[in-house]
Parts: structure tokens; sequence; C-alpha cells
């Protein structure tokens, strides 16, 4: 049986529990075998969510519970879904998935800078906001310092209940997709 490590996949379940699995040969993502913990798997640049045999893809289910309830920055029309919703996403990840929230400043090409909060699972970097930075000719590139912060950091960047209703809002699509015949 060979170890080729092309072969292995990472994959973080709850409390942070890592541990690796052999994908089986022929491997497909409708093929992909049960395993005990529902958590993330990282294959190529894509996030699968598992539940039991069933999988998902992680951005879709965060994207779903984006809305201008879980970020003042809210608007399609203009700007990528993600934009504003660093915190109240890597608050969630973070609480689902263990791990730690991390931190940068992100530069503005008209000058001023903000801060970026994203996820670390298992050592390795997670920003399922990054696009956020895509509207031309107002962000500069990002540069990851991957400063330690904390859930209680990231809720200084929300307001109101906006952590709060990503909490639910997130729960809701955990649940539907566990309970989704």
């Amino acid at each position: 049986m060979s170890t080729n490590s092309r072969r292995f996949r990472r994959y973080w379940g709850y409390r942070g529990k890592s541990v690796r699995f052999r994908m089986p040969q022929g491997w497909m993502a409708t093929r992909i075998p049960a395993l005990i913990f529902d958590g993330i798997v990282e294959i190529g640049c894509l996030f699968f969510l598992y539940f039991g045999n069933r999988v998902f893809i992680l951005l879709i289910l965060l994207e779903s519970c984006w809305s201008e309830r879980t970020s003042d920055c809210f608007n399609p029309e203009i700007a990528p879904l993600s934009y504003g919703q660093c915190a109240p996403t890597a608050i969630v990840i973070c609480e689902h998935f263990g791990g730690e929230i991390l931190k940068t400043q992100v530069n503005k090409l008209a000058g001023g800078s903000i801060r970026h909060f994203y996820n670390c699972i298992g050592g390795k970097r997670y920003d399922f906001t990054l696009n956020q930075f895509d509207i031309p000719d107002y962000w500069c590139e990002v540069k990851y310092d991957d400063t330690p912060s904390s859930i209680e950091d990231a809720l200084t960047e929300t307001m109101n209940d906006q952590a709060d209703v990503m909490r639910n809002e997130f729960a809701t699509a955990i649940k539907n997709v566990q309970t989704d015949g």
C-alpha cells in the first residue's frame, strides 16, 4: 500500500482534532468515504465540509450566511459577498472548528488601512473572506503578518449583533445540510 503524501489529506474535526486519512484510489468529490467526525477537508484550493458521508463546499455555506445583518458593508451590487465579513466569519470558524484567529493590516491604495481577521487551523492559514479585496483600484495586495488575535478582538470589529447573527445563520446552515434529505 502506497504512502505517497499526495494520496493523504489532512482533516480537521470537532474541537481541533487533526487526523490524516488515506484518499481512496480513483477519488472524486462524490466518492468521499464517511468519516467519524464532521469537519473540514482541504483538497486543492477548495474546502469541503463533511457530514457523515455527505460533502458540502464550506464557502457556499458561508456565503449563504453573509448579509447586511452580518456586515454594514454588505452590498453585492458593488462588492464581493465577503466584503466586511472577515470578523464574524473568523469567529464562527474558530468556534466551530477550533484553531486560532489571526489578523493583519490591509492597506488601501488611497492611504489608510483596516484590520483583517482570518483563521489558522492545524497550523495552516485559512482566509475565507480574502476575495473581499478583489476590488480593482481600491486595495493593496494582502500581506499576512499572522498576528495572533482572539474572538474578543475580532468582536471589536463587529457592530450590534453581527457576530450573533452570523453564529445563528451558520448554525442554521449546518443544521440544514445535516438534516437535508
